[in-house]
């Protein structure tokens, strides 16, 4: 399965961290960096994701809905196992659910924050600092057989403001 992790975009202030929502630089950033995800992966010749996983806070619901302008055969759906607070374990137990669903889900992407999306690359790539600068809006996709740890290759990743793709 192919797994695309995607940091929010930029979010502004708010008096509850959970109502933060993007900036109009988070918004145009994300906007950006999923056209030119889609053509990276048009470029590569890889599946877009069919799902959207991401964290119910309102600047990952924002990035997610944006990102799934760009990718209409795409569901989105909620979930804790990407919120604030969350481990590696709890999104091993997402992906483990997904790949155990009757329907084949060749590419699924999850929008999460700091520190979790940079876990997830040292985790899933099995060394620190395994990808450059995941800054708002940053993402990288890797291709993994099973959740778990240093089981996963680097595709590509990509970071505002160019979204210029590495790797």
């Amino acid at each position: 399965m192919i797994v695309t992790i995607l940091r929010h975009g930029q979010a502004g202030s708010a008096p509850m961290d959970f109502e933060r929502t993007l900036t109009s630089k988070g918004r145009d950033n994300i906007s950006l960096g999923a056209r030119k995800f889609c053509e990276s992966l048009l470029n590569r010749n890889l599946p877009e994701p069919s799902l959207i996983l991401y964290s119910q806070w309102l600047r990952t619901t924002q990035t997610a809905q944006i990102v799934s302008s760009r990718l209409p055969h795409a569901s989105l759906e909620s979930t804790e196992s990407l919120a604030p607070g969350a481990t590696q374990s709890d999104v091993n137990t997402a992906l483990s659910s997904i790949l155990a669903r009757d329907k084949i889900v060749e590419h699924v992407m999850l929008v999460s924050h700091q520190p979790l999306v940079a876990e997830l690359a040292d985790y899933y790539l099995g060394y620190p600092n395994s990808v450059p600068g995941l800054s708002p809006g940053a993402l990288f996709t890797i291709e993994i057989e099973v959740p778990a740890q240093d089981c996963a290759a680097l595709l590509f990743w990509a970071a505002p403001p160019n979204y210029e793709v590495g790797r």
